[in-house]
């Protein structure tokens, strides 16, 4: 079942009702705004929030990502923060040309999602 939330003005107590009637037993979260008044009204606004872009992740995100899981078979008993050194340390010492195949990676992906991140 989906999870709605959107933002409900200009209703009237008839529409109101007839809404929460319609919504009883989902997972829709409404919020009615301004004045329920007595008249109907014709221009009932629905604003429903914006879809936010996904946050694209960077070059060495996305090779963190590829190779996080072959450096904890490596390093078993390594911590968080060590595991990240290892990553990074990996990163330093990455060619030029593997880098950039993380690099196109990721600009593939803003591309495709249109964010700038």
């Amino acid at each position: 079942m989906e999870n709605y939330s959107c933002t409900v003005t200009n209703l009237s107590k008839e529409q109101f009702d007839k809404i929460k009637k319609t919504l009883k037993g989902t997972n829709a979260n409404l919020q009615f705004t301004k004045n329920i008044t007595d008249e109907p009204s014709d221009n009932v606004e629905v604003k429903m929030p914006k879809e936010k872009a996904p946050r694209i992740s960077s070059p060495y995100i996305l090779f963190c990502n590829d190779t996080r899981d072959n450096v904890k078979k490596e390093n078993p008993n390594a911590t968080f923060g060590e595991t990240g050194k290892i990553l990074g340390q990996m990163w330093t010492n990455l060619s030029e040309t593997d880098r950039a195949e993380y690099t196109k990676k990721s600009d593939e992906l803003k591309k495709q999602f249109g964010g700038t991140k």
